[in-house]
């Protein structure tokens, strides 16, 4: 908003009606930009009733929501040594060798914490193992 400023030529009331004609249009503008998004819903023809369309995109979003929720909580249960190692293995993209390398531990250790972590996953998570 602009400071009245009389010395332009204009009037304290003609300054306000400018202001006013301003927000006005702004107000306008936001409800013409949030009217496109809104859409009538179908109508059943013979029963009047709405007809809800089921929205793939947004029920794989919602799964894929608390997908992410399940395993993040399942990740809060391991031990740090275990969410340390999947972060590097998964998170960073590093191979067994290069994580033992990292930790100062042997490769054959941190494949087996690694597989504990993923089995541990696994299970709280509700998958089966590849071998059942």
């Amino acid at each position: 908003y602009l400071d009245y400023q009389p010395d332009r030529g204009v009037s304290l009331e003609g300054f306000a009606v400018r202001c006013a004609v301003r927000a006005i249009v702004r107000e306008w503008g936001r409800l013409c930009r949030w009217g496109r998004g809104v859409v009538a819903m179908p109508v059943d023809e013979e029963t009047g009733e709405e007809i809800e369309i089921a929205d793939v995109g947004a029920c794989e979003a919602i799964e894929e929501h608390a997908w992410c929720g399940e395993i993040r909580a399942a990740l809060g249960q391991l031990p740090d040594e275990q969410r340390v190692i999947l972060d590097l293995y998964y998170g960073e993209g590093l191979d067994v060798r290069a994580i033992a390398a990292v930790l100062g531990k042997s490769k054959s250790w941190v494949h087996k914490e690694l597989q504990r972590a993923i089995q541990v996953l696994r299970r709280l998570c509700g998958e089966c193992d590849a071998d059942d």
